[in-house]
């Protein structure tokens, strides 16, 4: 491990159409002591051939496609920088001066093990935001692993020298679940406010557009993890996102925890509003008239917060 040294850690699966935008802006950052490590999760496309082509990055190979969390183990497990910066492999940094800012903190803060960040979201091919992630609430800001940042010594075992600990090997938490590790074993974190990074939303490319990403509850998976915080139990705009990309009995399931967990929702209108819509509306129409909204209005008044 190098003092000072920022190891950027692309878990990669099947990126060919993206991971050359998501290497340009790492190259791109204005703090040159980094090392960029890709790691490939058994790609069937030709994602290696095009890492291949940046001298500048470490390409690994995982042996079987073990998912998101192992994915990221394998990363870290490789790293020799101080300080450790992960980005998805379809996603951008926004500034040249990210990765600056983020290791100002950690060496301004020596306690500090974690630095979250806001972030926002755009449609493949348009850059313009068209949702903003913009909580100071450090497990939510760690929804998606794109951004997030640590010290290498706060990922360490304790009780084993050599050993890191693991991201959870499952959707929606990997990076949340490395976040309470952290700030479980007694370090402090930082909020960067601004978006330090775009995510590219593309139906197939994101975990949120699996189906098989809505079989085991999303809501009773960040229950297990972090309990009842409020940030969670009140997204009721999520129930479009699981009628779009999950199944229909997988609605009423996250409907129901939603009372169950929090039973005061049922005296909240917006709740009511989108449950309703997520029951009655057929994902035929649902989910074009989402893409469109995105598409069409939200970009037109949703902003990115620049540095």
């Amino acid at each position: 491990m190098r003092k000072g040294k920022v190891s950027i850690c692309i878990p990669a699966y099947n990126s060919s159409k993206t991971i050359k935008e998501t290497l340009l802006s790492c190259l791109k950052q204005d703090y040159y002591n980094f090392e960029i490590i890709v790691s490939d999760n058994c790609s069937t496309d030709n994602t290696r051939e095009i890492v291949k082509k940046y001298w500048q990055v470490i390409l690994l190979k995982t042996e079987v496609n073990s998912g998101g969390g192992p994915n990221m183990d394998n990363c870290v497990n490789h790293a020799d920088g101080e300080y450790i910066v992960f980005l998805c492999h379809d996603d951008i940094f926004t500034d040249p001066h990210v990765i600056s800012d983020i290791v100002r903190i950690f060496e301004e803060n020596p306690k500090v093990g974690y630095v979250g960040h806001w972030y926002y979201q755009f449609l493949d091919g348009d850059p313009r935001p068209v949702r903003m992630h913009r909580s100071n609430d450090p497990y939510f800001q760690a929804d998606n692993q794109s951004g997030i940042a640590f010290r290498n010594d706060a990922l360490k075992d304790s009780s084993h020298l050599y050993q890191y600990k693991k991201f959870a090997p499952k959707y929606w938490v990997e990076g949340a679940s490395m976040v309470k590790q952290v700030l479980d074993a007694g370090w402090d974190y930082r909020i960067i406010k601004y978006d330090t990074v775009g995510v590219r939303i593309h139906p197939g490319g994101n975990t949120s557009t699996l189906a098989e990403a809505y079989v085991t509850s999303p809501t009773m998976t960040w229950y297990n993890l972090v309990g009842k915080r409020k940030f969670y139990l009140t997204i009721f705009i999520s129930l479009v996102q699981y009628k779009n990309w999950g199944k229909y009995k997988n609605v009423l399931r996250e409907i129901w925890y939603f009372i169950k967990l929090k039973p005061s929702n049922l005296f909240r209108i917006d709740f009511w509003f989108w449950a309703l819509i997520a029951v009655f509306v057929p994902k035929t129409i649902l989910r074009p008239l989402t893409y469109k909204y995105k598409k069409y209005f939200l970009k037109h008044i949703i902003k990115e917060k620049k540095r």
